[in-house]
């Protein structure tokens, strides 16, 4: 074949369907939020502390420092020198709010430079008042990813920025304080679950560390 094969080209010589080749295709691609709790490999925390390159005596409370061995390993791949943040994927120019649990499950201090330069790109590029999409491609913004902003931005020692976001984002709770899982940018119509759990849980978790910087969930 004197070209790339399309996906149709390579679903009728597997003989399966496209939406299998597509499907393949996507679970080839080394996601940032999956990785991280992916259990391959062997390192100690002292390897895993030197890999981020970061004294982070906070990384001896890591039960389980295996479990970050997949992400560690491809570190520099997720970062986009183009982009200027991490992002979604392994290689991608795209985007994903997903990449603010980083600092909050202790992966990446949100101080560190790359990170710092992650947080200021999402709050940049998919932050409409106070609520955060989770990708450019979404319509709609995930209140759970606003409360992972504010987050990150707690961690990175930046209280104020941070308050002011949580009290825009908690202005999106209707009249009885009920979030839902997603807000429409345009009309700010409620779309998805209505009560969202995690939407709830995202801002109980935030007011106590806005509260405390220093507790840990």
């Amino acid at each position: 074949m004197s070209r790339s094969p399309k996906v149709i080209d390579i679903a009728t010589y597997l003989g399966v369907t496209e939406e299998a080749v597509l499907e393949g295709l996507e679970g080839a691609r080394a996601y940032r939020a999956t990785s991280l709790s992916t259990p391959v490999g062997t390192a100690t925390t002292t390897e895993l502390a030197d890999t981020l390159g970061a004294d982070d005596h906070d990384y001896e409370l890591v039960e389980l420092p295996v479990a970050l061995a997949p992400a560690l390993a491809t570190l520099e791949q997720g970062w986009n020198e183009r982009v200027g943040a991490f992002t979604d994927a392994f290689g991608s120019d795209e985007l994903d709010a997903s990449v603010l649990l980083m600092p909050l499950v202790n992966f990446l201090p949100a101080t560190d430079g790359r990170m710092r330069a992650t947080i200021e790109a999402i709050e940049r590029e998919l932050a409409t008042d106070g609520v955060v999409r989770r990708s450019a491609n979404e319509p709609a913004g995930f209140v759970w990813c606003s409360f992972w902003l504010v987050g990150c931005l707690v961690l990175a020692g930046d209280n104020q920025r941070a308050t002011e976001l949580f009290e825009r984002t908690c202005t999106k709770a209707n009249d009885l304080g009920i979030f839902a899982e997603q807000i429409d940018l345009v009309m700010g119509e409620y779309l998805g679950n209505t009560p969202q759990a995690l939407s709830h849980i995202g801002q109980i978790i935030t007011a106590a560390r806005l509260t405390d910087p220093t507790i840990r969930f």
